[in-house]
């Protein structure tokens, strides 16, 4: 409540799967150190497809084919059906918003964001941005050197990697952040999922699956 209305601004750029990714404002807000709210003026930014303006342009019934498929269901014979749904979703989205789509992507944003700092009158915007919102500071900061301040990038996906060597990237990820946490639980000495959490999560998974 004491943050300063006219210092200056410092942008917070939240995860697209967020809801809405301007919350993330609210987040840094709650975090960050005392002498950060004291000088920065926390501002959020809304991103296109996230909040009211996801996309939503699949059938009810083919999104639910995508979202209920069972994970372990990974032979050939499964995942083609699954691909062609996907395919067909695609292409639905592709015939309902046909000029639509190109606007959500980081590029985009980034150019929202330029937009954001002239409109601001700052030479230089500082900014925050976590998981996707990350990466699209990561293509302002690229596109528009110039009008960088200090960034701070949590978790930006790698601008080299492509799908699906992003996929298998973020799941390898994930799975060396729950080893690291089953390591650290059990080192505890009375680890609440026993002395091996891995086990026990996937036993949890497959009574949810059953």
């Amino acid at each position: 409540a004491g943050s300063p209305l006219d210092g200056p601004p410092l942008l917070a750029l939240g995860d697209s799967a967020t809801l809405p990714s301007a919350g993330h404002a609210l987040d840094v807000a709650a975090r960050a150190s005392p002498a950060v709210l004291d000088t920065f003026t926390v501002l959020g930014l809304d991103r296109r497809g996230s909040g009211i303006d996801r996309i939503d342009c699949a059938e009810p019934a083919a999104r639910a084919a995508l979202v209920d498929a069972d994970p372990a269901a990974t032979a050939e014979t499964d995942l083609a059906p699954l691909l062609e749904r996907a395919r067909s979703v695609v292409q639905d989205c592709n015939l309902a918003l046909p000029s639509a789509l190109g606007g959500f992507r980081s590029a985009a944003t980034a150019a929202d964001v330029e937009q954001l700092r002239i409109r601001l009158g700052v030479a230089q915007l500082s900014a925050v941005g976590a998981g996707d919102g990350a990466g699209a500071l990561d293509v302002w900061a690229r596109t528009a050197p110039g009008g960088v301040g200090r960034l701070v990038l949590d978790g930006p996906p790698d601008p080299a990697v492509t799908e699906p060597e992003r996929t298998r990237a973020r799941a390898a990820t994930a799975e060396a952040a729950f080893d690291a946490f089953a390591l650290d639980c059990t080192g505890r000495g009375a680890c609440p999922l026993g002395p091996d959490p891995r086990a026990a999560v996937t036993a949890l998974a497959d009574a949810l699956r059953e």
